[in-house]
């Protein structure tokens, strides 16, 4: 289950949850505006007021052996419902790219729905097998929240031309990096008040944290809960803790974040599973294959058992697919331990048999 969890005066999300990727590119709208943000598109034209967003990724953005955040962005188009968004990535954490060599950059376009999803399960990561050009395998790490504020005017032309322009742009670890490039997309949008990424260098500690408070009022975080479909508890970390080791179990729903998940999409069909409160990932006790071991949270480390199929049983529950969780390391399913409906009972891996306290959604 997936929410955008948005908060704000103008609070427009993808009904409550969004359970798949939604279909871009053959909305009867994107004719009406393709003269506006296609590709070569360079007039300044404003459409009155308009939107923008930044998407942070706390946990990414090495730079010098330091983690300054990763940041990308969003820009409505005035008068439609369609947004253009992306972000430079740079995939392979090269520190100097001399343009206009491979970066990473990407740039999408759909609803506010289709953009949650994008940055949520990360489609538009140029993995390897997206792109041969990468040598990165999955995305090393999750956007987990934005912010957005509405502006006055709307250079939709402009912005979509930088956009574009920051694909072949390259790349500097300082100075052409992807706070640049937001801050370039959004700077030619007319985005008012946005912080100099020269005086703000880190994406998150500093540019992030810094948007103006009375104008970036709108918000939210990203992610997913999974419900068991047995006992009706949630998929959680324990405690909470940001401990490696931490016992996963389940537990009433209270919103914590650590009731939060992301699994960024993968061309093989694994995803993995980041805790939206530790940033750790979900794995087997010891990377076990044993029936009845325990699921933990660990410092993602590229281990089998801390990829999953989420693998659909047929099933529906309130119109959401239901799934089996089955670790890549063992073939075995995530349940319940016992198939207990207790608050607290633990969360393990067993032989897929049906039950439905393997089953989530």
């Amino acid at each position: 289950m997936i929410s955008s969890d948005r908060t704000g005066p103008t609070v427009r999300g993808p009904g409550h949850r969004v359970s798949h990727r939604l279909a871009t590119g053959v909305l009867a709208v994107l004719v009406t505006v393709a003269g506006l943000v296609g590709l070569g598109a360079t007039a300044a034209r404003a459409l009155g007021p308009g939107e923008v967003c930044a998407f942070i990724e706390p946990d990414g953005g090495t730079v010098l052996g330091n983690n300054f955040g990763h940041i990308g962005w969003g820009f409505l188009i005035g008068g439609t419902d369609q947004w253009v968004y992306g972000a430079t990535e740079n995939p392979n954490g090269t520190y100097q790219i001399n343009a206009p060599g491979f970066n990473g950059a990407w740039k999408q376009q759909g609803t506010w729905a289709q953009m949650i999803d994008d940055f949520t399960f990360q489609y538009d990561y140029p993995s390897h097998a997206v792109n041969s050009q990468s040598n990165s395998p999955e995305p090393a790490h999750p956007y987990t929240m934005y912010k957005c504020e509405t502006t006055g005017t709307s250079s939709v032309g402009a912005a979509s031309k930088a956009a574009t322009d920051n694909i072949s742009a390259g790349y500097t670890g300082l100075g052409n990096n992807c706070l640049d490039a937001t801050y370039r997309v959004l700077n030619a949008y007319g985005a008012p008040n946005l912080p100099w990424p020269s005086t703000h260098p880190r994406p998150y500690q500093d540019w992030y944290s810094s948007l103006d408070g009375s104008t970036w009022t709108i918000g939210g975080k990203l992610g997913e809960t999974w419900m068991n479909n047995k006992s009706g508890l949630m998929l959680d970390v324990s405690g909470p803790s940001t401990s490696n080791g931490a016992v996963v179990h389940q537990w009433s729903y209270n919103g914590g974040d650590n009731q939060w998940w992301f699994r960024p999409w993968q061309a093989d069909g694994y995803t993995r599973l980041f805790s939206r409160y530790s940033g750790k990932c979900l794995g087997i006790s010891g990377g076990s294959t044993a029936q009845g071991a325990q699921a933990v949270q660990w410092d993602c480390n590229g281990n089998p058992d801390q990829f999953f199929e989420f693998r659909w049983t047929g099933k529906t529950n309130g119109g959401w697919p239901v799934y089996n969780i089955v670790d890549y390391n063992s073939g075995l399913c995530l349940g319940v331990s016992g198939g207990s409906t207790a608050q607290g009972a633990n969360v393990i891996q067993w032989p897929c048999n049906g039950n439905a306290d393997q089953e989530w959604f």
